[in-house]
């Protein structure tokens, strides 16, 4: 049985390989990866960029990390075009912009980062912000965000750029310039799209199954942690508990299905450590989705 595991594993190993999209080479230097000279009025803080490993801006949505991400940030402000003036008129027209690009592995885990870009701007349901847009800027599409300031994101390839400003008031002009600057560097990716068609039919009960299918995923690839010995049981149940809760929670609102004994029994399988039941109900799970994935959904 023990050969078996591993020719599967290595199996896992090759699909893996043959799934990257993109050529990856990861960033040596600053200048690889940031715009390291002034930009029109905005000066580069060259004191305040850094690199590092991370998954950046779709870490928050589980981007899974058993891979290494190289991640630049750097920093830009309009600051020393103010000097001179009072205090008060520098605190109204100062803008200071913190750009944040990662290079992505290439790993399996790069197929959902299109998905992941936006996550955090939509509800819990998978619902987009009021906030969350499409634009294209020089023919580049980039999910754009203004509240309380600005978000631009984008993938380009494997990398995801992500650049943000603050401004309460939003009574400050948007900082297009290093926006479309970027852009040259990274040209977007991203398939044609309407922040229209973000929000209704096809495309929208797209992303809510993707989001399904991904929480599945997630499960698996923590399992397979486990099965190389990378993890253990008690580390991953509660990463599971909660991808297969989500799962559920989806379930029930876009199928129709009650989830309340689902969600009771995942939670006292982590209680009471039964990894044994919660591996079954994930099997479960998953076989249901192969059954049902293709359905209809309705929509709220």
């Amino acid at each position: 049985m023990k050969v078996y595991t591993y020719i599967y594993i290595a199996l896992l190993a090759l699909v893996s390989v043959f799934t990257i999209s993109y050529p990856v080479q990861a960033f040596n230097s600053l200048s690889e990866c940031l715009i390291v000279n002034d930009i029109g009025k905005f000066k580069y803080k060259e004191n305040r960029s850094n690199m590092g490993n991370g998954s950046g801006v779709v870490g928050a949505s589980e981007h899974f990390n058993d891979h290494i991400d190289k991640i630049c940030s750097g920093s830009y402000s309009n600051i020393y075009e103010l000097r001179g003036l009072p205090r008060e008129e520098i605190y109204e027209k100062v803008i200071s912009i913190d750009v944040q690009v990662t290079q992505h592995a290439g790993a399996d885990s790069d197929q959902w980062l299109l998905h992941e870009l936006d996550l955090g701007h939509r509800t819990y349901y998978g619902l987009p912000g009021q906030s969350l847009t499409v634009q294209t800027i020089d023919g580049n599409n980039i999910l754009v965000t203004i509240s309380g300031g600005g978000d631009y994101r984008w993938i380009s390839g494997n990398k995801v750029i992500d650049i943000r400003y603050t401004d309460l008031q939003l009574e400050k002009p948007e900082p297009l310039e290093i926006v479309t600057t970027y852009l040259a560097k990274f040209p977007s990716t991203m398939p044609a799209q309407t922040s229209e068609g973000m929000r209704e039919g096809a495309s929208l009960k797209k992303w809510i199954k993707d989001e399904m299918e991904r929480r599945l995923w997630l499960c698996g690839k923590w399992y397979m942690q486990v099965q190389l010995e990378k993890a253990t049981q008690d580390g991953i149940a509660r990463d599971v508990h909660k991808h297969l809760e989500t799962f559920v929670n989806y379930r029930e609102k876009y199928f129709g299905i009650d989830g309340k004994a689902d969600r009771e029994a995942l939670s006292s399988y982590v209680y009471t450590r039964n990894h044994t039941a919660l591996k079954a109900k994930y099997e479960d799970l998953k076989q249901w989705w192969a059954d049902n994935k293709d359905k209809d959904i309705t929509l709220p």
